[in-house]
């Protein structure tokens, strides 16, 4: 059996037209009952919710909202702000500075996020939140984590 991820990066927070394309993708994944991974940036989310796109929301939540950090490429970035930090102080910043985004993906779209994928070349160890003990920052916060480069993912998956 081949299994294939349609996975999109939903980032674009500035742009309402991208709320377009979201749109196309979700309408066309629903038609054709396939359910796509919709890498959802929590900035993005919040500026549906604030343009009033319940349409788009809903057409989101039917198929998977990943997690694609909280304000994507906004700097510091993640190697940039952890780049001092032992490992312990970077996983304690990560979730201070993420965990409000992971809250908002999940209450503006109804699920947990079943991933986290990197905001573009974002990546630091502490990012993926993996390792996070269940509940310390009051959140679920242990899921897949996925790398892409260029046009592949690759999917580590936990044991």
């Amino acid at each position: 059996m081949v299994r294939v991820i349609f996975s999109l990066d939903t980032e674009d927070y500035i742009t309402p037209q991208h709320d377009d394309a979201v749109e196309f993708w979700a309408k066309l994944f629903a038609e054709r009952k396939i359910r796509g991974c919709f890498n959802v940036v929590a900035e993005y989310a919040r500026a549906l919710k604030a343009r009033k796109r319940g349409d788009i929301i809903n057409l989101v939540s039917g198929n998977e909202a990943d997690y694609h950090s909280n304000v994507h490429s906004v700097h510091p970035t993640f190697p940039e702000y952890l780049d001092t930090m032992d490992w312990d102080d970077g996983i304690n910043e990560v979730i201070r500075k993420e965990a409000e985004g992971i809250k908002d993906v999940e209450d503006i779209f109804g699920q947990h996020p079943s991933s986290y994928m990197q905001p573009g070349g974002s990546f630091a160890p502490p990012g993926p939140l993996r390792d996070v003990p269940d509940g310390d920052p009051g959140y679920d916060l242990d899921f897949p984590f996925f790398s892409v480069k260029t046009e592949a993912a690759l999917v580590l998956l936990r044991a």
